[in-house]
């Protein structure tokens, strides 16, 4: 399995980027890095971010657009390589060498379906929903040896929605093989919706989808602590109340991939999850290591 590069329509005034997640709770390892560049015409440039979801911070790090390298699936930016194999990060105050393995994608379809064929702000795709992390991460001269897991997608496009949210974990407190990922923003592109999701859970060797292209339902209720999304297709019935902790500040694409929107995320968020059929509770459990991005309501 290789990370793929899409032939964009455009190749000015656009963003395309990869999104990795790196967690190890015995070493208290909480990061997500994101590879990407910008071609953005008043301001191309190559980037990666450093989401120390322990710390709260987040460090954005400029490359001449020429330092970046796309090559038999692995993105080069500089010294800095990710591919689905293999993680190297070079920074003075973070070193990261990391080995990924036991990739859990199997009969890859796209997140997005058929609307991956439409002339989109933004797409997005699950490259894969768990994988295992093993190796070495440097921090401010500390050495920490790793065995941790991961989670990986692509995100490209002109702009991000004006309106959306992400909610994504790959580890839960008792099911061991069950892993989530939530997406849904607005797409005024297309004339018979407006908004669109997709939902993919992971749990025992079976996918299972929930989208706006295959007549899913979701429901939205912002309570004062919490969102629940409950996402309705045929005999099953998910649940999700989602809990965001402080929220750490990231950079994202604005129109034209211009590299100025205040993204606002938070990767040690709580899910509990419900998922049910025929009104008979199949999975039940709880995470507080998840992924959450609430900007629906800005």
């Amino acid at each position: 399995m290789k990370l793929f590069n899409p032939v964009l329509k455009k190749t000015n005034n656009v963003f395309e980027g990869w999104y990795i997640r790196v967690l190890d709770e015995t070493q208290d390892i909480n990061y997500a890095f994101i590879f990407a560049k910008t071609h953005y015409e008043k301001d191309e440039h190559a980037f990666i971010q450093l989401f120390d979801g322990v710390k709260k911070t987040n460090t954005y790090l400029r490359f001449p657009i020429e330092s970046y390298q796309f090559k038999d699936g692995t993105v080069h930016i500089a010294s800095n390589t990710l591919s689905v194999d293999k993680l190297i990060i070079n920074h003075p105050t973070l070193r990261v060498d990391l080995t990924i393995d036991s990739h859990d994608i199997q009969n890859f379809k796209s997140a997005m379906g058929p609307l991956k064929i439409l002339p989109l702000e933004c797409y997005q795709d699950v490259v894969y929903m768990h994988a295992l992390v093993h190796g070495r991460l440097i921090v401010n001269q500390t050495i920490k040896d790793i065995s941790g897991t991961s989670y990986m997608e692509k995100t490209y496009g002109r702009r991000f929605p004006k309106r959306w949210f992400w909610l994504q974990s790959h580890t839960f407190k008792d099911h061991k093989t069950l892993r989530m990922s939530l997406a849904g923003g607005s797409m005024p592109t297309l004339k018979w919706s407006k908004f669109g999701f997709f939902l993919i859970i992971h749990y025992e060797q079976k996918r299972y989808r929930f989208a706006t292209y295959n007549l899913a339902k979701i429901k939205i209720k912002e309570t004062m602590d919490a969102v629940i999304f409950t996402i309705t297709k045929g005999r099953y019935e998910i649940i999700l109340k989602a809990r965001q902790t402080k929220t750490t500040k990231l950079l994202g694409p604005a129109d034209y991939g211009d590299m100025i929107l205040d993204v606002f995320e938070s990767i040690n968020a709580s899910i509990e999850l419900t998922f049910k059929e025929n009104g008979k509770t199949l999975i039940s459990d709880q995470t507080n290591q998840a992924g959450f991005e609430w900007m629906y309501k800005h």
